[in-house]
């Protein structure tokens, strides 16, 4: 199984190395690849759909000639949220459907997005926990009607938020049970689900089940969203991931959701894109992937 680097910037975190990026990211020892799509301020979103299609197939045909293949790709963001008014919520999903027909452009199969939040992130066991799921089962059921015309498949994400009714493992499963379509279905985010000291990650897999198609791999110590390196310091238990991994059947993506630090030199960055590619490496081993 391989394994990506998941960019939390500008669509390629590898834009330094120019027209050679792709060959970079394959020399680093990466086969497959996440499409960012945080920014709704880019070329992706503003330019008019066609001039973007053109410029997402040739950046395909970039990374294939490589050797790279984009397989994933996640949604808008933006912090702080903006989803509360029937405006916020409209013009949020104008940008998510631009990003899933950009995505079905580049061939990804796996859309990977956040909740709304139109009530905030601190409405857990309130009466507002209600707003926020009734809002977020009328606004994913439109989502998820175009993601079907584009045939991509959304896979919600587990949050990092303690207070936020849409965070943990469980209700991200109890929202693709209410939606009940083989187009949505679950990204389990390792670092934010340890962010909740009372979450075993052996658990975690076992409530989304085989409806995980992508995981987001990095690590923490309980405290905040740190994306650390996995096997390093953080707490979480790479081994009985795998093991419930297994159980469900994964065949999905796994993406390192950390990056080379953006501002070092080239030859500091080379070294850490090689390492990280160790770490993914390492991780594939004790997780039962490889050998």
């Amino acid at each position: 199984m391989d394994f990506a680097i998941s960019p939390n910037g500008y669509p390629n975190m590898y834009d330094r190395y120019g027209m050679d990026r792709y060959k970079k990211y394959k020399e680093h020892g990466f086969n497959i690849a996440c499409f960012s799509q945080w920014n709704t301020d880019l070329w992706n979103y503003s330019l008019p759909v066609e001039e973007s299609d053109k410029l997402l197939r040739e950046e395909t045909a970039l990374a294939e000639a490589a050797g790279v293949k984009y397989v994933v790709s996640h949604g808008p963001w933006r912090v702080p949220w903006k989803d509360a008014t029937v405006e916020d919520r409209k013009e949020r999903m104008e940008k998510m459907k631009r990003s899933i027909h950009n995505a079905a452009v580049l061939g990804v199969k796996y859309w990977v997005v956040h909740p709304i939040m139109p009530v905030g992130i601190e409405e857990d066991d309130l009466p507002e926990a209600e707003i926020t799921w009734k809002l977020n089962v009328e606004f994913m059921t439109e989502l998820l009607a175009y993601a079907k015309q584009e045939d991509v498949v959304i896979c919600l994400e587990n949050m990092p938020m303690l207070k936020f009714s849409m965070a943990r493992p469980e209700d991200i499963a109890r929202f693709i049970a209410e939606m009940n379509d083989d187009h949505f279905q679950a990204c389990l985010d390792t670092g934010h689900a340890h962010i909740f000291n009372d979450i075993a990650i052996g658990d975690a897999v076992r409530v989304l089940g085989n409806h995980i198609k992508v995981i987001h791999a990095h690590d923490n110590f309980y405290n905040k969203d740190l994306h650390l390196y996995p096997l390093h310091n953080g707490g979480t238990k790479w081994d009985e991931l795998g093991e419930a991994l297994h159980e469900v059947g994964f065949d999905g993506v796994i993406e390192l959701e950390v990056n080379p630090p953006t501002g070092a030199p080239d030859f500091l960055y080379e070294q850490h894109a090689r390492y990280i590619n160790k770490i993914g490496g390492r991780l594939m081993k004790i997780m039962g992937y490889a050998e």
